[in-house]
């Protein structure tokens, strides 16, 4: 995990299919110099269960907004193209609002060989530079948490 502190991590959104309450799409999102909380989810995880779970995020996203801080989230699932449809219907169902990257060929993994291995060190925030400044999900650890308002506050 050392090692990916300090790692460049690039988000080639325009390679990913955006689904937002199962609808989909290419969609036209510009990548803002803002810091960017970015959760990956790779294939070997169950995606329908990860995606029932996103509601956890809310309090943390309207946080953010409420205060001013300078972050975009991005939710990027690596998804097989032949589980599309399985996954629409549970994003109509749980993501409701959210823009989802779906990411069918890879292209996150092989653009970030840097990216851990471990699921749980799969959720990091990005500095203005696209670098690693932070590695944990800040859902489910209040010390993560704490750091990720932290390093936000000095960058405001």
């Amino acid at each position: 995990m050392e090692r990916f502190y300090g790692q460049r991590v690039m988000l080639p959104l325009d390679s990913m299919l955006c689904m937002t309450d199962g609808n989909s799409g290419y969609i036209e999102r510009k990548i803002t110099d803002d810091y960017k909380l970015v959760m990956y989810y790779d294939s070997s995880e169950c995606s329908s269960c990860r995606l029932k779970t996103l509601y956890e995020w809310q309090d943390v996203m309207d946080s953010a907004s409420s205060s001013g801080y300078p972050i975009d989230f991005y939710f990027v699932f690596n998804v097989p193209g032949r589980r599309l449809e399985e996954i629409k219907a549970t994003l109509a169902t749980y993501a409701q609002g959210l823009p989802i990257y779906i990411d069918t060929t890879g292209v996150f993994e092989r653009t970030n060989p840097c990216l851990p291995h471990l699921s749980q060190m799969r959720t990091f925030l990005l500095n203005r530079k696209d670098t690693v400044v932070l590695v944990g999900n800040p859902v489910h650890n209040s010390s993560i948490e704490k750091m990720m308002w932290n390093l936000l506050k000095e960058g405001k």
